[in-house]
């Protein structure tokens, strides 16, 4: 432990040697010593890549895809909207699923949730192909997200 530096001002730790033969002398610099380790290479793993269940699509306020079959969901607070809703979705025929604010009279701050079918194709046809970009596919929404499943969002675009 002799190597231990024991005082903060101590230059030896910036690679700095002082010498004590003039008062007035300028320390000189001397060289950093080189690394005793080498640089690790990490090899690729076979550890599975996560998946997402859903991936979220933005969407601004055009949130609602009107033109896909849906039922409608719960109404829920918004700390547990997206869990519950995505339990919903896990546990029904259903490709996707949007979280909007609860306009509702007795409802309000919640959200509510849509699901959509998995079983059924959008129509028109038109509205199966990058949905969000067609006005006649989509509706407002207040304070609304989108998610879908990856396959889904692979087959929609």
């Amino acid at each position: 432990l002799e190597s231990v530096v024991s005082e903060e001002t101590d230059p030896s730790v910036c690679g700095v040697t002082v010498s004590s033969a003039s008062p007035t002398s300028k320390p000189s610099p001397q060289p950093t010593p080189q690394p005793t380790k080498q640089p690790v290479t990490l090899e690729p793993t076979n550890s599975p890549t996560v998946t997402p269940k859903y991936i979220e699509i933005s969407c601004g306020n055009q949130c609602h895809l009107i033109q896909w079959p849906y039922k409608m969901g719960g109404s829920y607070e918004p700390s547990v909207a997206y869990g519950k809703c995505e339990a919903d979705c896990d546990n029904g025929d259903c490709k996707a699923f949007s979280l909007q604010d609860d306009t509702r009279f007795n409802f309000s701050g919640n959200k509510r949730c849509f699901l959509y079918k998995a079983s059924k194709e959008p129509s028109p046809e038109i509205c199966a192909n990058d949905p969000f970009s067609h006005p006649f596919c989509r509706y407002a929404t207040s304070g609304g997200s989108f998610f879908i499943t990856p396959a889904a969002k692979a087959q929609y675009n």
